[in-house]
């Protein structure tokens, strides 16, 4: 019997513009959204509909620099488990973690 592999701290990317797309019409100004810049400050911002969190150093090189297929793209995320050996995965948002802090 083969060793199985299974991920358990995997992530996916998000759309920036994913839960604007969904649900803006539903909860309008308060629908969690990227923002650029806030409170006079330059810069992306995760707005978590009810806060606002500057993008860290690196989640900004990753959207300056567009995301991995494999981290938005389910075609591409199997071929990855594929070469990575992986069975399965468990997989976490991105930018919806911040959603979770908001309170």
């Amino acid at each position: 019997m083969s060793e199985r592999i299974i991920s358990a701290d995997s992530h996916t990317i998000e759309p920036q513009d994913l839960w604007l797309k969904a649900l803006g019409r539903k909860y309008g100004d308060e629908t969690p959204r990227v923002v650029d810049g806030h409170g006079g400050q330059p810069g992306l911002f995760f707005y978590t509909g009810k806060q606002y969190a500057r993008f860290k150093e690196q989640d900004q090189k990753t959207a300056d620099a567009g995301t991995p297929e494999a981290g938005r793209d389910p075609a591409a995320r199997v071929e990855f488990q594929k070469k990575a050996g992986l069975e399965a995965e468990v997989l976490y948002p991105t930018l919806g973690l911040s959603i979770l802090h908001s309170s």
